[in-house]
């Protein structure tokens, strides 16, 4: 199928935009600047604040008649059963968006509604699909065959191939793949994989939303706030974000705007306890519930032990030493030809990414124009805001 495809996408020509656009750049750097709030706080509790404000409202959010577009995609190479996703068709001749979404989110997430209203709103075909680490990846029961993430980035491609099979492949002018977080590193792990092809499919290009610079760390940051919060989360500050009057503020953005210090001093727990150790729960149970687990204890449960215990076949590509974990080794493996046409969107303050060294090292071997470090925005915490939904129309309007 996929040698056919290829044959009639290479009939087009297609135009490649190296970087980020100029007028983009100027935007998030004029935008993105200084955090809402000028109250003294350290950089993790306004980076909390921001992830906490913004994960929370978009998934609130709700895009009418993208229920229309949901998709079930039958691969029994890769996949026992099919898996969810959701597909726009264009009704014209144009590029497709293949978008993955951040750990534990379906293709139907916050971000993927986002994305997939934004993106056709602008004229293209989009495609998001489940992160390999979400309910509906798992359910579909996917079948390893290298290992990871090798496995999942042809995932990735298998189904991409199937949304160009849905829509026409004469109706597809180019194709690009965007993520977020872990998404992000599964499209950079995709992109370069498929670079080496001599027939490339992503020739539009690659956008990364925050990816982390390295798994294992940005593992390690997230199990040492999950256990260091617990505690105090509990006792002190689970009650506060469960008010009314602390949910309204969170919704209105007073959080940002005029936190109170017990916003500020809770903010990192929440982040930790409601969305990573909830979430981290919820895939547990599911995966347990899928292979016949007789009984799942998930109290002590952090990233490391949910590997080890039902995920072994990430293990070895997580191991400290395994350069498959690191951002910088798939940027330098994709061809250079593509990757000039690799866009990177991340904040200063991302706590994911902890190595003080970690902005020069995420720009080495690309250009200036190809990395934003936005001023503030925490991990993802920019994705709710009207500057950010314009950064993209500013780059991707067709």
């Amino acid at each position: 199928m996929r040698i056919t495809l290829f044959a009639l996408l290479l009939l087009f020509s297609f135009t490649v935009q190296a970087g980020w656009k100029l007028e983009s750049i100027q935007f998030a750097n004029q935008t993105f600047a200084e955090f809402p709030s000028q109250q003294e706080m350290t950089a993790l509790e306004r980076a909390s604040l921001a992830t906490l404000w913004s994960g929370s409202l978009r998934e609130l959010k709700s895009y009418h008649g993208l229920e229309s577009y949901r998709a079930n995609a039958e691969l029994p190479e890769f996949f026992a059963k099919d898996v969810p996703v959701y597909l726009y068709e264009h009704r014209s001749k144009a590029p497709l968006i293949v978008f993955i979404p951040g750990v534990f989110g379906d293709s139907n997430n916050g971000a993927a509604r986002a994305i997939l209203s934004w993106f056709s709103r602008m004229g293209y075909h989009v495609l998001t699909i489940p992160n390999t680490w979400s309910q509906s990846f798992q359910k579909a029961h996917f079948l390893p065959r290298h290992g990871y993430p090798i496995d999942e980035a042809d995932a990735v491609v298998a189904l991409t191939d199937w949304a160009i099979q849905q829509i026409g492949a004469r109706r597809v002018s180019e194709v690009h793949i965007a993520g977020e977080s872990l998404g992000a590193f599964s499209a950079a792990v995709t992109y370069a994989r498929d670079s080496q092809s001599s027939q490339p499919l992503f020739t539009g290009g690659a956008t990364l939303l925050w990816p982390p610079i390295s798994l294992v760390g940005g593992i390690a940051v997230l199990d040492n706030m999950i256990t260091t919060t617990k505690a105090e989360y509990e006792s002190q500050c689970r009650a506060h974000y469960k008010k009314i009057s602390s949910k309204i503020r969170v919704l209105r953005g007073k959080v940002l705007s005029a936190p109170t210090s017990q916003d500020i001093h809770c903010a990192t727990g929440a982040i930790a306890q409601e969305a990573f150790k909830v979430g981290l729960d919820k895939l547990a149970r599911s995966v347990a519930s899928i292979r016949g687990f007789a009984a799942v204890y998930t109290r002590d449960l952090d990233f490391n032990r949910f590997i080890n215990s039902y995920t072994p076949r990430y293990a070895s590509a997580l191991d400290q030493n395994d350069e498959a974990s690191k951002l910088d080794f798939w940027l330098a493996n994709t061809e250079s030809a593509q990757r000039s046409n690799i866009r990177i969107l991340t904040s200063q303050d991302d706590f994911l990414n902890t190595n003080e060294n970690w902005i020069d090292s995420l720009a080495t071997g690309l250009g200036e124009d190809q990395v934003i470090f936005t001023g503030w925005g925490g991990h993802i915490g920019l994705t709710n805001t009207t500057g950010f939904k314009k950064l993209l129309q500013k780059e991707f309007a067709r």
